[in-house]
């Protein structure tokens, strides 16, 4: 078979920036198409290189016909020209959200899908497209320059991120229905890469600006959150194929699983206690000094931030702290799958935390001493009486 030949009919198959081809020109050339991926001879070798060529430049010209004046087709296809497909590819492939030829990076990506025909391969796929989503993340988080242009690449990039992991996890769920051997192997490897993923989207979260991450932050959280969601589904496979004797897992593996699982909590929880205390004195210290201010002008004390919303956030760290205790010793009683859901609850726990300290920080930039809100919707709340707690609205306070 022509590798060659098939590597680049994958990656010119469909390119978003310059849009689809017409469904009469697909069905027309569908024919073409599969007499070209039939194993090829030695003799029949310069037949197909003729073939190829001749349906790469037939593509092309159907997409100017349809396309002429998008000017990222233009670019393609002058990059095409001058320096050859295969060189546009490596370019593209190192590209970054914002790029003239990321589209055709993602595009790429999506034909790779398109053609695959495997759950198994698809699932394997959509993992390697969150790995590159978390190496953009890392690279966008290191540009200097302007902040709202980065805000904007990382927002997407880090939403993309999540819908990858979405993708692997439901493509986890149809594959455990129909494969029991198939689901253990792909479960493993979602199970490892993704515990992977949620640190190092951590430490590019960690990595930024207080000012980049107060608008990203919500985003990186989610796409954590996401992670965090596909990789308990993969090791719940592990547990309940086991649970009902099905081989591929042993006693030592799956206790060891579920025991990594319950580190990285407890190294999640550490973290987010440190962020909790430090956005719980610093809100403490907000409003005594609040109220000392509004007692000495005779004003309404600014209520920003609740003390009660503080209270609750301030009480989750132990929250997730006793939850996982509780799954060590179902751990250590054999029942595996009530110590993954307690797990799964630290953690939802922990995330909340994170959130609200989050909240909390966002929300003390916008306080003025001197008796005014910068920047939030509350300004005009005050003028009523109405004020409500921002970090009550949007932030999760999980455990309540």
């Amino acid at each position: 078979m022509n590798k060659d030949l098939i590597k680049n009919l994958k990656r010119i198959s469909e390119f978003e920036a310059g849009g689809r081809p017409q469904e009469d020109w697909l069905i027309s050339n569908r024919d073409i198409l599969m007499s070209q991926i039939r194993p090829a001879t030695d003799q029949r070798e310069t037949e197909y290189q003729s073939a190829e060529r001749n349906y790469y430049w037939q593509y092309v010209n159907n997409l100017f016909q349809q396309r002429l004046m998008r000017p990222a087709l233009a670019v393609v296809v002058l990059f095409g020209l001058t320096l050859g497909y295969n060189a546009t590819v490596s370019v593209a492939n190192s590209s970054l959200e914002g790029d003239i030829l990321y589209p055709v990076k993602t595009a790429q990506e999506r034909v790779q899908l398109a053609l695959t025909f495997s759950q198994e391969r698809e699932a394997k796929l959509h993992i390697d497209f969150a790995e590159r989503r978390l190496d953009e993340l890392n690279r966008l988080s290191q540009q200097t320059g302007d902040s709202q242009k980065k805000v904007k690449k990382i927002t997407k990039t880090a939403a993309n991120l999540s819908k990858e992991v979405s993708s692997v996890k439901d493509k986890l769920n149809q594959i455990s229905i129909a494969s029991v051997d198939t689901a253990l192997l792909i479960a493993k490897e979602i199970d490892s890469t993704t515990l992977d993923l949620e640190q190092k989207i951590t430490e590019v979260k960690d990595s930024l600006s207080e000012e980049v991450k107060s608008q990203v932050g919500d985003t990186l959280v989610q796409a954590i959150s996401t992670t965090k969601d596909t990789g308990s589904s993969a090791l719940g496979v592990m547990v309940d194929k086991y649970t009902k004797g099905e081989a591929g897992i042993s006693d030592q593996e799956i206790i060891t699983r579920l025991t990594e699982r319950i580190k990285s909590a407890e190294e999640d929880l550490a973290k987010a206690s440190w962020e909790v205390n430090q956005a719980v004195d610093a809100a403490t210290s907000t409003l005594s000094l609040m109220d000392a201010t509004a007692k000495a002008s005779s004003t309404l004390s600014l209520t920003l931030v609740s003390t009660s919303t503080i209270e609750n956030i301030s009480l989750l760290p132990q929250q997730a702290k006793n939850t996982l205790e509780q799954a060590k010793s179902l751990l250590v009683q054999g029942e595996l799958a009530s110590a993954l859901a307690k797990v799964v609850e630290s953690k939802e726990i922990v995330l909340g935390a994170t959130s609200g300290a989050q909240a909390l920080v966002n929300d003390l930039q916008n306080v003025d001493l001197s008796g005014n809100v910068r920047g939030t919707s509350t300004s005009s709340q005050l003028e009523t009486g109405t004020m409500s707690t921002s970090s009550e609205s949007t932030s999760p306070i999980v455990g309540q």
